[in-house]
């Protein structure tokens, strides 16, 4: 029996029978669609795949679409229903704080039922996402609850996981986010012109900020890939491909090459022992039927390079059924190590978390010096030199800080990453140094309580 109630607002972009199979109660979001001048209040509560692509034959017939905040009445509504029909405790997800203010609209509300329902306790997930990312964290929490985990293991489970999630957002049309007010008239004439396709992810705030801009979808999707090559899945093993009504490009990054894939993952050749999980309509007998002819197949294609093996395996290809009759394919890897950031031998709670280092360093690439001269005055345990190093090889590493434990972490975390920093133990204000550094990069202390000794 759960222990307890799973809740989400339609942000997740979960599809309804999803939902309802799963026993997931969801709190549509409201949206207005302005059309000839005319706006139209609406709810997010398609229920059939036919829906979504109206509306989106809807926007490319001259419709623009804003969302609006789900309200305080929404919230108590939705609750009071939870707690009339029995629950206690619920683990409800909300659109990202960095996007909506729903988080705190939603704990108000709880505030309200509780003072009727003694015994309701609402445990609010911030996701630091939407769509495909917070679905995916309601899928894990659905894993938890099924596995009779609690609320606040739950919860304690959920949130390391935001921070793995990463997303490649391809704006294809440059007039939506020009009519939302994200960028001028003369960036979308020029960008339309070039065929400037942005791709837009969310930061550790759970904001949007563009990651990169390419010419043209095809280099999009190949961007995408190669993040995925070079970066891969974390040791949950998941890969989504969604689109907004857009599924040749959805079938161009679903038909990207598997063996590949797996062997850019894995030591040695293969075969690579495989498992084909199929979530349809279809009987148990059919589905069956279905999953041995397709695994066969795709063993016979690939040369026995993939191998199916039910029992003993290390991919599984898992396809989902879509209201048209397809299926989506979703990849999960269960031996992918996760070695990206294995030199982090050391961390404390103040520590960057590497991901985001990384990101950083990323982003300021065009702007770091081949073999130059790099200096980070407040280095804690050395991830932001480490990742600099990494992006781009410097010639010399200084790190200074204070706090002693630290710096023993960070040159144990330099001898793993097998790169030579020197880090020293001082205040940055006492720090001097006989020639200049070309670089400094460091993650900037947190104003707090004074520390002294």
């Amino acid at each position: 029996m759960a222990k307890f109630t799973l809740s989400t607002d339609s942000t997740c972009d979960l599809y309804h029978d999803f939902l309802t199979e799963h026993r997931i109660p969801c709190a549509p979001l409201t949206f207005t669609v302005e059309k000839n001048g005319v706006m139209e209040d609406r709810l997010d509560n398609f229920t059939e795949y036919g829906q979504y692509v109206a509306f989106y034959n809807e926007l490319r017939s001259g419709a623009f679409s804003r969302t609006s905040m789900l309200n305080y009445e929404a919230h108590l509504s939705h609750f009071t229903r939870l707690a009339e029909e029995g629950a206690k405790d619920v683990v409800h997800f909300t659109i990202s704080s960095g996007l909506s203010p729903t988080k705190e609209v939603a704990k108000k509300a709880a505030e309200e039922v509780k003072k009727r329902f003694p015994d309701f306790r609402l445990f609010v997930v911030d996701p630091l996402t939407a769509t495909v990312g917070q679905g995916a964290l309601v899928r894990i929490a659905l894993q938890c609850r099924d596995a009779g985990l609690s609320a606040e293991e739950t919860v304690e489970k959920i949130l390391p996981v935001r921070s793995h999630i990463q997303h490649f957002i391809v704006a294809d049309d440059l007039n939506y986010l020009k009519r939302g007010g994200r960028i001028s008239a003369a960036s979308t004439l020029i960008g339309g012109i070039l065929d400037i396709k942005p791709i837009i992810s969310f930061d550790g705030a759970g904001k949007l900020f563009v990651l990169a801009k390419v010419r043209g979808a095809k280099k999009a999707i190949s961007f995408i890939k190669k993040k995925m090559e070079t970066e891969g899945p974390d040791e949950w093993g998941l890969v989504y491909i969604v689109h907004t009504d857009n599924s040749p490009a959805a079938e161009e990054l679903a038909a990207s090459n598997l063996l590949e894939l797996l062997e850019a993952f894995h030591e040695g050749e293969g075969p690579f022992f495989f498992r084909v999980e199929c979530k349809s309509s279809m009987t148990q007998e059919q589905r069956g039927a279905f999953v041995r002819k397709l695994a066969a197949r795709l063993q016979t294609l690939t040369e026995g390079k993939l191998e199916n093996s039910p029992s003993d395996y290390e991919a599984e290809l898992r396809l989902i059924e879509t209201r048209r009759g397809g299926f989506h394919p979703l990849l999960k890897l269960y031996t992918l190590p996760d070695r990206r950031f294995s030199y982090r031998k050391h961390v404390l709670a103040s520590s960057i978390h590497p991901s985001l280092a990384a990101l950083m360093m990323e982003l300021a690439a065009p702007w770091l010096k081949e073999e130059g001269r790099v200096l980070d005055p407040f280095c804690g345990v050395g991830t932001m030199l480490l990742e600099r190093n990494y992006r781009v090889h410097a010639d010399t590493l200084y790190g200074v800080d204070r706090y002693g434990p630290a710096i023993e972490g960070a040159r144990e975390n330099a001898g793993a990453a097998r790169v030579t920093a020197h880090y020293i133990n001082r205040d940055f204000l006492d720090f001097t140094h006989q020639y200049p550094f070309d670089e400094i990069v460091t993650n900037m202390p947190v104003k707090g309580k004074n520390l002294t000794g």
